[in-house]
């Protein structure tokens, strides 16, 4: 996997400028846990193994742009569309509107335009450790199955930076 895939168009209907975005804070986010450009992330759950991602380190100035909170959040959503993509049937389709209880609605590969087919919950942790994971995971199932639009399927994906991993659940 490799982070500029968010940047360049690979993440079909993702805005380039948004994909820079995502690419940055998750550089950062994992920079600030001292990981090099090319660094091994595990799959948990219903997407099983690992992979290499490859990015570029931030700049001084990307890294000092960003508070604590915004690489961590923004990488992770990031880091979950491009495992959402490479392991999964659906694809990024759209930023969902704030207060509906997930952060973004997925389309399926196989849709040549854009038809809501399940919602995407994404959480981001910077220091890890299985109990805070499985808390978090457990807290985004509970907040995704309250919202609207029930009849959709939902992918709740829990990333941590400290050893990176993306736990991949179905809500």
């Amino acid at each position: 996997m490799r982070l500029e895939h968010l940047a360049n168009g690979k993440v079909r209907q993702l805005p380039p400028s948004i994909g820079v975005h995502l690419m940055t804070c998750a550089a950062v986010a994992l920079h600030r846990q001292s990981h090099t450009s090319t660094t091994l992330v595990r799959f948990r759950g219903i997407v099983c193994g690992e992979a290499e991602l490859v990015w570029v380190a931030p700049t001084t100035n990307e890294n000092d742009a960003l508070d604590g909170e915004e690489p961590t959040e923004y990488g992770a959503a990031g880091l979950a569309l491009l495992v959402v993509q490479n392991h999964t049937k659906f694809r990024y389709g759209r930023r969902a509107w704030k207060g509906g209880r997930f952060d973004y609605w997925l389309a399926e590969k196989a849709d040549r335009g854009f038809q809501d087919a399940a919602r995407l919950e994404v959480s981001g942790i910077a220091e890890n450790d299985d109990a805070g994971l499985a808390a978090r995971l457990r807290q985004k199932r509970e907040q995704v199955q309250a919202s609207c639009f029930t009849e959709f399927p939902a992918i709740v994906v829990v990333v941590g930076f400290r050893d990176p991993v993306a736990v991949v659940e179905r809500a």
